[in-house]
């Protein structure tokens, strides 16, 4: 019983100290926010987000990709449905100059979640853009332009199919979006 409670608590611990890590993240103390998120993997080393946020801090600041890109990974392997993981991972690519693997990592998470804001955003401000109807014609060709238009207006209008399961939470990092720019 008393081993059941002691595990209890180093969660909440570990919970409490993550949460400290994103505000320290989101003010860009880097130092505070890496040794946060070490102590919460410490205190849990189940928890997925914790590692993805422990590989983002590493690639922030100690530079050291590959020991990021191992923790992202290994996150993303522990839990492969959280959007999030996937979009950490981007990041790590994005902040190693590898464009390509970041594209890919944000189209890997979207097979699993189609419609995640989160990935979504990640492709816009990478600045992905649509293929265009008419490949044969140049991009800024007209007919390209209103059927683009028309096609987007109707992908829009037509509701997406949820999954019975689907009972996704809000991201509790809606800080991000200014973060790939």
């Amino acid at each position: 019983m008393e081993s059941l409670a002691r595990g209890s608590l180093r969660k909440d611990l570990a919970y409490l100290v993550y949460s400290e890590g994103l505000m320290f993240l989101r003010n860009n103390r880097l130092v505070e926010a890496s040794n946060a998120f070490k102590r919460a993997v410490h205190e849990d080393s189940s928890n997925a987000k914790y590692l993805s946020y422990l590989g983002l801090t590493v690639a922030l600041l100690e530079k050291d990709i590959p020991k990021a890109t191992k923790l992202c990974r290994a996150s993303i392997d522990h839990s492969p449905f959280d959007p999030e993981l996937y979009f950490n991972l981007s990041r790590v690519y994005h902040l190693a100059g590898q464009r390509v693997k970041a594209l890919k990592t944000l189209r890997d998470g979207l097979g699993y979640e189609e419609d995640s804001p989160l990935l979504l955003m990640g492709l816009r401000r990478m600045g992905v853009r649509r293929i265009p109807p008419f490949r044969f014609l140049r991009r800024e060709h007209l007919l390209n332009k209103v059927f683009g238009k028309l096609t987007y207006k109707f992908s829009k209008a037509i509701p997406k199919r949820r999954s019975k399961d689907d009972t996704s939470a809000p991201q509790d990092s809606a800080w991000i979006e200014d973060s790939i720019g």
